[in-house]
């Protein structure tokens, strides 16, 4: 007896299954993680070495070089390509495709930790960046106001990043086009000539005298007390007090401190007006449609802030409003051509329940499917 037959002789048996594999599949459409593409691991890695304030020359030699020299013993590397400017290093790598990229990844970091010492002793880091879908923003914003933003870091940083970071769901929020302030020193030639200093041994200076660590611990009449100095800079006028040369020479001697913004070597606008840059990133397996409007409605709440009034707030790209929108589209057509299917099959059986019996197996395919879907943990893409 095959299963057709079993089927026919347990009707209410068969209709029952039928009917919890509808229920979990409409259980399971609500519960399915929402995405716009699907999961794909770029085989791409760019390794950045910032190392600001120097010259092309120096980077290709202390930086490029070693580090091309040594990630060139990887395998099944594609094309390495290189860039040198004054602010540091680039360097990207194309593998074949099926490579595990975060298996490259820890590769990369290995190889350059093993020739760390062939770097200047003053690069601090360096980032390793991996392509995938899942890695794009989750919200693109920008914002423009009538009003100078250009030293509005701080503000934007404590009402708008960090709220928007500290959601459920929010893997990290990038604000790009305002730097936080920054001290800068810039010496005078002729004062450091007429005084005799040192370059190399005036940033030795600054960066011996620019430290917080503990100097250890004593311990007297059962009381144990941590040692800490103090050697961090407070103010500007304490960096301009610190003795750089003979004869009690100091730094406010020699050079003008301030503490701006950065000068920008680039810019956005938007309706002639500049503009500053928001990327919303989402924590994986997310929905990107619930934590989309979580986040909208969040920014709602921000907008009202008397800090943020005259600022406008655009959404340039949303993700969560694409899906919601692709799966309208679909929804639709899926709609009309069952209406059209119905037409067509009822015009050759020309017998109702034989038509609706067919017609309704699409769609009980479909929710059976999404139960699968679920369980297997796969998503709508």
């Amino acid at each position: 007896m095959n299963l057709t037959e079993q089927s026919l002789h347990r009707p209410v048996t068969t209709l029952m299954i039928f009917l919890c594999f509808i229920v979990i599949g409409i259980i399971a459409s609500q519960l399915l993680p929402l995405e716009y593409f699907p999961d794909v691991d770029v085989p791409y890695i760019i390794i950045n070495i910032p190392y600001p304030g120097s010259t092309p020359e120096e980077v290709e030699r202390q930086i490029t070089r070693p580090a091309e020299e040594v990630l060139a013993t990887m395998s099944a590397i594609n094309r390495m390509v290189s860039n040198s400017e004054e602010n540091g290093a680039e360097i990207r790598l194309e593998f074949d495709w099926g490579v595990d990229a975060n298996v490259r990844a820890l590769e990369v970091k290995e190889k350059l930790d093993g020739i760390r010492h062939q770097f200047p002793a003053d690069l601090e880091r360096f980032y390793i960046v991996k392509f995938a879908t899942s890695d794009m923003p989750l919200l693109t914003l920008r914002l423009s106001s009538r009003r100078d933003l250009s030293h509005s870091y701080d503000m934007l940083d404590r009402n708008l990043k960090r709220r928007l970071s500290r959601l459920p769901g929010v893997s990290n929020v990038d604000l790009y086009g305002v730097e936080k302030n920054q001290i800068r020193i810039q010496l005078s030639v002729d004062r450091i000539v007429a005084h005799k200093i040192d370059i190399g041994r005036l940033v030795e200076t600054l960066q011996r005298s620019n430290v917080l660590v503990t100097a250890g611990k004593i311990t007297d009449a059962h009381r144990r007390f941590v040692v800490r100095p103090i050697g961090h800079f407070q103010t500007i006028e304490e960096i301009g007090e610190l003795i750089v040369g003979n004869h009690n020479i100091r730094l406010r001697d020699i050079a003008q401190i301030t503490y701006d913004h950065p000068e920008l070597d680039h810019g956005r606008h938007l309706d002639r007006r500049y503009a500053i840059g928001i990327d919303v990133y989402k924590e994986a397996g997310a929905n990107t449609v619930e934590l989309t409007e979580q986040v909208i409605r969040e920014i709602d709440q921000i907008r009202r802030l008397p800090e943020m009034e005259g600022i406008r707030i655009f959404y340039m790209d949303n993700l969560g409003e694409g899906i919601v929108s692709s799966l309208n589209e679909l929804l639709k057509a899926g709609l009309l051509g069952g209406l059209l299917a119905m037409v067509v099959l009822y015009f050759f059986l020309r017998r109702l329940s034989t038509t609706f019996i067919v017609t309704i197996a699409v769609p009980f395919s479909i929710l059976i499917t999404l139960a699968f879907m679920y369980f297997l943990g796969l998503s709508y893409r």
